[in-house]
């Protein structure tokens, strides 16, 4: 089974949100559907349809991602997790081992007017340098999804830092002046990397590099 994005964008103004299942096997199997909390077992306000089908060998299927309209930041990002879950149907003979796979990604919802745009939102980064800790401050409303900081030989392993909230990594060697590089996943789930410079402990502006 293979999904055809690794990230799914419900923007408001949209009536539902699309991905595609792929089933790479040439033998029929169960997908399961369904969206999840990032951080609790609160039902989210949207359904997926189908939430169970079959599929055959080599079949596509479209999963469409409906909200229910209530109850989510209108004045920015929320994110959730989209599980798709594969599972076998009954084979038959003894001592069968079967597994039932599942693949995560995540789906943000963009409410409508954010000021901004999210693939610019990592040129707005503050970053700070406190002793042997980089502090990170997202002022906008979208998530930064991080994959890595870069300064010299020094390389750290990034994180998502939520919409006007802060990040805090552990960095020894750090040092509090120079240039650095930033590495984020943009909405097409691609690497984009940004260029900053450090003055003194922090960051004087950063900017698209490739």
């Amino acid at each position: 089974m293979s999904l055809s994005a690794t990230r799914v964008i419900y923007e408001s103004k949209q009536k539902d949100a699309s991905i595609n299942v792929v089933n790479n096997g040439n033998k029929e199997v169960l997908i399961q559907s369904w969206l999840a909390q990032e951080d609790n077992n609160n039902p989210p306000p949207f359904a997926v349809t189908p939430p169970l089908v079959k599929m055959k060998g080599g079949q596509h299927q479209l999963l469409r991602v409906l909200y229910q309209g209530h109850s989510l930041p209108q004045d920015k990002e929320s994110v959730f997790w989209l599980n798709v879950q594969e599972i076998p149907l009954q084979v038959e003979g003894d001592n069968q081992l079967q597994l039932a796979l599942r693949q995560r990604v995540k789906l943000f919802y963009r409410p409508a007017g954010l000021s901004g745009t999210a693939n610019l939102a990592s040129t707005q980064l503050n970053v700070t340098v406190r002793g042997n800790k980089l502090e990170f401050y997202n002022p906008t409303p979208y998530y930064i999804n991080m994959l890595w900081f870069r300064q010299g030989n020094l390389t750290l392993k990034g994180k998502m830092i939520a919409p006007r909230d802060s990040l805090t990594i552990d960095s020894p060697g750090i040092r509090s002046t120079g240039e650095f590089d930033i590495a984020v996943i943009n909405d097409f789930g691609g690497q984009t990397i940004f260029n900053g410079k450090l003055i003194n402990g922090l960051s004087a502006g950063m900017r698209g590099n490739k």
